[in-house]
């Protein structure tokens, strides 16, 4: 599984991507370039994640935007704010987050 981190996680992209896991953020997977100053909405989000729904799974530490994706089924992991360190990141990516809406293993 891929993941995609919107503008509350994306400082973790790197992170993932140098302990080996595929990683990009929304901006970049959605808008086409890396100037998060852009705002990617919570809707462009969740109609990628809708279309990439066996791909990619979102890793986001909005609260709503959890819970949106609960209800839909889409593969996501809420993560704690603010954001733990990378060992705690890949401990929940691994486990499938406390409120994760599906396995990532």
């Amino acid at each position: 599984m891929k993941f995609i981190v919107d503008q509350t996680s994306e400082g973790i992209a790197r992170g993932l991507r140098e302990h080996g896991h595929e990683c990009e953020t929304a901006t970049w997977l959605i808008l086409g370039h890396r100037d998060s100053r852009l705002r990617v909405s919570d809707y462009k989000i969740m109609r990628f994640l809708e279309d990439h729904r066996l791909e990619y799974s979102l890793l986001t530490a909005d609260g709503a935007l959890a819970k949106d994706c609960a209800e839909e089924g889409f593969p996501a992991v809420r993560l704690p704010n603010p954001l733990p360190g990378i060992d705690e990141i890949l401990r929940l990516v691994r486990s499938g987050g406390p409120e994760s809406t599906h396995e990532t293993r």
